[in-house]
Order: structure tokens, then C-alpha cells, then sequence
């Protein structure tokens, strides 16, 4: 394969990836009840494409490492995801007098919906971005650089809420900022350290939104 190929395959794999991720984006603006179509599709998407690759979920999520160990790591990333929160909210207080914190408190789901928390929101974003996303991409382009960069901007995209624009900018670019690293953080950490899995950042995703509404609600 020619160089002018193979950068004509990368490109027409980031497309693909960033059209499909287009696609949930706006999906945002359906919702059946009880759950709004994004997740579904999140589930949907990568299921599809792990049955066409006859790849086993079992080695997708836990790459056949020592549970313990995972889950562990797991934990360690959602406190890291958390001080990331922290740091986000201090660079927007120094930046804008922003309620960003205000903006959390309405966004974060309800303490009680923990499996909503783990399941939906942990286990489905992770299941798409730093699954399908970041095996699609990386796969095909054969580099991990352009899978992490690719797929945490789109994380970082797909989080954009265009109503936060006005009164609340800074909050919506913080935000995405915030998203953007924590999409680097959960790449680099599934592709490099040794006991991170798939598992391990789908729990970090999850414990993120189960801890951060108690946090913000005592700030």
C-alpha cells in the first residue's frame, strides 16, 4: 500500500468514526423513556461491531487481566477524575465569575440512580468512546496516537451543550475541556498501565458521577 493509501484509509476511518459519533450527538434531541436514545445507541454500536469482529466482550472489558487489580485501578482513576474536576472548576473561577459548580449540581443525576450512574452512564459512554471508538480507529490506522487524540475530542464534542452558550460560555468550554482531558486520561491509562481495562475506566466513569453530585452539594 502506497503512503497517499494508507493516509486515505486513516482518513476515511476518522470520518466514518466521527460521522457515527455525529450521529449520537444529535440523538441527543430523542428520547424514549426511561432512557434518552444516546445510550442506546452507545450499547448498540460497539455490540454490533464486537459480534462482527467475533471479538469475545469478556476480552474487550477485562483483556483477561485479574479482576481485583482492575477495579482498583478503577478507583484510583475516578479520584484522578475528580481532582481533574477540581482543577477545571478552579481555572474557570480565576477565568469567569462562572457558576460551574451550580451548572453540576443541576446536570449530575440523582445519588439514588447508582446503577444508572455505573451502567448507563459509566459503563455506556466507555462501551462506545474508549471501546469502539478507540479499537475502530486504532485498528485501522494501526497508531494509538491518533486513537487516543481522535476519540477523546470527540468525547470532548459529544459533550458540548450548545444551550450553555451566553450567559454560561466559559462553563460549556471548561466542560469540554474537562471532558477532552478526562478522555485522554482513561485512553492513555487502558492503553499503558498495566491493570486498566475497559472494566477498570467504566468503573471510574461511573464512581465519577456517583461521588461528584455528593461533592458539589457540600462545596
Amino acid at each position: 500500500m502506497t503512503t497517499d493509501s494508507k493516509w486515505r484509509k486513516h482518513l476515511n476511518v476518522c470520518l466514518f468514526v466521527t460521522f457515527v459519533t455525529a450521529i449520537l450527538y444529535f440523538s441527543l434531541f430523542v428520547r424514549i423513556h426511561p432512557i434518552p436514545m444516546p445510550w442506546i445507541l452507545m450499547f448498540i454500536i460497539p455490540t454490533a461491531y464486537y459480534i462482527k469482529q467475533k471479538t469475545p466482550f469478556a476480552h474487550i472489558l477485562t483483556e483477561k487481566k485479574p479482576l481485583f487489580p482492575q477495579i482498583i485501578a478503577g478507583i484510583i482513576l475516578c479520584l484522578a477524575t475528580v481532582l481533574l474536576l477540581f482543577i477545571t472548576f478552579i481555572f474557570l473561577s480565576l477565568l469567569a465569575n462562572t457558576p460551574y459548580l451550580e451548572l453540576l449540581r443541576n446536570y449530575a443525576p440523582p445519588r439514588r440512580n447508582i446503577l444508572y450512574a455505573l451502567f448507563i452512564i459509566g459503563f455506556g459512554e466507555e462501551w462506545f468512546f474508549r471501546g469502539f471508538v478507540f479499537d475502530k480507529l486504532y485498528k485501522d490506522t494501526n497508531s494509538k496516537l491518533i486513537a487516543i487524540l481522535l476519540s477523546s475530542i470527540l468525547f470532548a464534542l459529544v459533550h458540548f451543550q450548545f444551550w450553555l452558550i451566553g450567559d454560561h460560555t466559559w462553563a460549556l468550554i471548561a466542560n469540554m475541556i474537562f471532558c477532552f482531558f478526562v478522555g485522554l486520561l482513561y485512553a492513555f491509562a487502558r492503553c499503558y498501565t498495566k491493570s486498566s481495562t475497559l472494566t477498570s475506566v467504566s468503573l471510574a466513569h461511573g464512581l465519577y458521577w456517583i461521588v461528584m453530585p455528593i461533592i458539589t452539594q457540600h462545596i
